[in-house]
């Protein structure tokens, strides 16, 4: 059921239904249960990280997951806001526009609505390994990096890659990127035993150190391929004092003294310097 006629929590109802009805049918279908995962793009990518955090209590066992510029949290809380507001078609007022249609402001508050709401102990909800791609020019970056810190910080084994370019094009202008996210992801699914922090240990060192402007680093070129242990070092959160949205729906300008937002958080393996041109 589709937002605007729908709005939350109908979607996230029909996913739960599909996602266990495909879990427990899957022998029937000729799928192997052991490699059940899930996925999803924007909007698709909130509900996937819903699915995979919900998974514990529904009895699926995901093998691995996959986030593709995932939309998070509810209005225009980041710095990317600010940053890329007129860019693509993932616009400041799109994404407002978005949010409204699909749940109340009260809503927000629900972590089945906005992920990074989430106050689950995730430690001991054994989730499993993550792939998370942000894009470098789009709205929704800091949120992304911000979940992905999110995660590490509750002992989730996280691969995060950068994409060059705004919300949508990316996958398609940095085929490099996308091409290094689905190996990271290929890798996890093929795993026989799964994906653990050890073995991103191994990427890190081998082969995962590069900036975001192609600029080779400790010996490797080009991307922004980041595969991150599950205790991840310190870094910076995104900004939060960007944009809010009041209840008439439109955005009260916030803070704009807030330091810019830095992109070389927990998830990032490599320099990341934010190009605004």
């Amino acid at each position: 059921r589709l937002a605007q006629e729908w709005g939350f929590p109908a979607a996230v109802d029909d996913a739960i239904t599909a996602t266990t009805w495909l879990y427990k049918n899957a022998h029937v279908l000729g799928a192997d249960p052991n490699r059940f995962c899930v996925g999803g793009f924007d909007a698709g990518g909130n509900l996937a990280a819903v699915l995979h955090r919900e998974a514990p209590e529904l009895g699926i066992r995901f093998h691995a997951a996959a986030l593709f510029a995932p939309m998070l949290r509810y209005g225009a809380t980041t710095r990317s806001y600010i940053d890329f507001s007129t860019i693509g078609s993932s616009s400041l007022s799109t994404r407002i526009w978005a949010w409204r249609c699909y749940c109340r402001a009260e809503d927000a508050g629900d972590p089945r609505c906005c992920p990074l709401e989430s106050r689950d102990k995730l430690e001991a909800m054994a989730l499993a390994p993550v792939v998370i791609t942000t894009h470098r020019y789009d709205p929704l970056r800091d949120e992304g990096l911000e979940y992905a810190n999110f995660l590490i910080d509750g002992n989730v084994t996280v691969l995060q890659e950068e994409l060059r370019g705004s919300h949508s094009y990316a996958l398609i202008a940095d085929s490099q990127g996308a091409r290094r996210a689905a190996k990271l992801f290929e890798k996890i699914v093929v795993a026989q035993d799964g994906y653990s922090s050890s073995n991103q240990e191994q990427e890190v060192n081998s082969s995962t150190h590069h900036s975001s402007d192609g600029v080779e680093v400790d010996g490797h070129d080009g991307g922004a391929s980041s595969a991150v242990s599950s205790s991840g070092s310190s870094g910076n959160l995104p900004s939060e004092a960007a944009l809010t949205m009041n209840g008439s729906g439109s955005c009260d300008q916030a803070d704009e003294s807030s330091s810019s937002t830095s992109s070389s958080g927990k998830s990032s393996s490599g320099s990341r310097e934010q190009d605004n041109q």
